[in-house]
């Protein structure tokens, strides 16, 4: 854990999570934000879930009241962002906020249904025209829980990188708790698509598990 001063003037408390493959990134793109927080780290994993449930348990056990847990390539550029994703999370009945997200019925693949909210990427932008609302996926590049989310939701465990933000959604709604994309300045310093042939059968696998645990 990489352990910064935290802010005593927040009135919500708020740290941060992030799976790191690459200290540079975590520098570069997420530090420069997030340095006056707490910043929860793990490097070299094989299971983002896994990294992830260990982040929860410590924003748990350390009494925070949101936790976003984003990628070490992600960058917030919004001035607001952490403000905007506090509030959305003030509602009791959501139990997720991102960025961009949208509908299961076509699996993982949430951004061919209805999909919401806007992200600047290595070489252009995504932008699906509505930028905040109510979805039933959020993209994993960034997850913030509520303290509910903190208390109750735990990814299913998994080897490799797909498929834990699908499934933690869907957790959240089973568990009658909404989950949003919220209008926020993000920069995403990565390409679209896979980058090898084995992500692109991890996500492949994902996906088939992911529809057949949840009937899709």
């Amino acid at each position: 854990m990489l352990a910064f001063t935290r802010d005593e003037e927040r009135s919500v408390s708020v740290a941060y999570g992030v799976c790191v493959g690459s200290g540079k990134k975590l520098e570069r793109y997420v530090l420069p934000w997030a340095a006056l927080s707490v910043i929860y780290t793990r490097r070299h994993q094989a299971s983002i879930a896994i990294a992830y449930n260990c982040m929860l348990d410590d924003a748990l056990d350390d009494g925070f009241d949101v936790l976003i847990l984003q990628h070490d390539d992600l960058e917030i550029t919004d001035p607001d962002g952490e403000e905007k994703l506090v509030k959305a999370l003030a509602d009791p009945s959501v139990a997720l906020a991102g960025v961009a997200g949208g509908s299961v019925s076509g699996g993982l693949a949430w951004w061919n249904v209805d999909p919401v909210g806007r992200v600047r990427w290595d070489g252009g932008v995504l932008d699906f025209g509505k930028r905040s609302g109510e979805v039933e996926m959020l993209d994993g590049c960034l997850l913030a829980f509520g303290r509910w989310g903190i208390e109750n939701l735990r990814f299913t465990p998994r080897l490799g990188f797909h498929g834990y933000d699908g499934d933690i959604c869907m957790k959240a709604g089973q568990a009658g708790r909404r989950v949003v994309a919220v209008d926020l300045g993000v920069y995403h310093h990565t390409v679209l698509g896979f980058k090898t042939e084995a992500s692109h059968l991890d996500w492949l696998d994902a996906d088939r598990e992911f529809r057949e645990r949840w009937e899709i």
